[in-house]
């Protein structure tokens, strides 16, 4: 009777996107380096493509070895068992500046440095700008308006360093991983009884704006109104704010 009585009072719902819409099981859906693009799942990375195993490869290194994390286990699932027994030298975790995964492996001279983390996080790792940082970022939107979480991938070698050094030297632009978690098969015809009960459903999500939309879109929420993101939270007044959100149901 509580929750009859409490939802009976509810105008808006606001969901968030990873595991309450989505099924929570990331899967690898393509790979990008230079311009190709290898659809998964495909060959053995065995078989594969040496451009298309070079970027899985290290987007591995950069991945916990006991994975934990829906994409960790994603890029170990598709590179397949291995005999690697070495630990990483040291892991650098994800910063409020370096939206970043980064771990030190050892090699005959110094240390070789995997990161995957958000494109523009790597970006800023291989001091990309200009023409070649739009074309990256043209290739991310692509991935991302098909529902893919996409995520750079990016290494460099070195000596081994403190967490506040690790990106004092330029990074090498390895490529791009896009990752497929469908929507549940339940939560259309869930999100279309809400509606029929005059419930707005908003989703509020930290993925990228395009990638969400979709995902909105593949679940029956309402994307007339587009998405709004956290800079423009930041950057609006009140009033603008006020007057948005009436109409927006993404939030990204």
């Amino acid at each position: 009777a509580a929750a009859v009585e409490t939802l009976g009072a509810v105008s808006v719902l606001c969901v968030d996107k990873t595991g309450t819409l989505t099924a929570n099981h990331m899967t690898v859906a393509e790979l990008w380096r230079g311009g190709r693009a290898w659809r998964c799942p495909g060959p053995a990375l065995a078989d594969a493509d040496a451009d298309a195993r070079a970027v899985l490869s290290m987007a591995v290194l950069a991945a916990a070895p006991r994975a934990l994390d829906p994409m960790d286990r994603a890029l170990h699932e598709l590179a397949g068992p291995s005999d690697e027994t070495r630990a990483p030298l040291r892991s650098y975790p994800l910063r409020p500046d370096r939206l970043a995964f980064i771990q030190a492996w050892p090699q005959p001279a110094g240390a070789l440095f995997a990161a995957k983390g958000a494109p523009e996080a790597i970006y800023d790792l291989c001091r990309l700008q200009g023409d070649q940082r739009a074309s990256l970022e043209a290739e991310v939107a692509a991935l991302a308006q098909r529902g893919l979480r996409v995520l750079g991938v990016a290494s460099r070698s070195g000596d081994l360093v403190d967490d506040a050094e690790v990106g004092d030297a330029a990074f090498t632009f390895e490529g791009l991983i896009g990752f497929e978690d469908p929507v549940r098969a339940d939560v259309p015809p869930a999100l279309a009884l809400a509606r029929q009960a005059g419930i707005a459903v908003v989703m509020i999500t930290g993925d990228y704006p395009a990638t969400a939309l979709e995902i909105a879109r593949q679940a029956g929420i309402d994307t007339s109104g587009g998405v709004l993101s956290g800079a423009d939270l930041e950057a609006w007044d009140n009033a603008q704010l006020q007057a948005r959100v009436r109409t927006v149901r993404v939030f990204a």
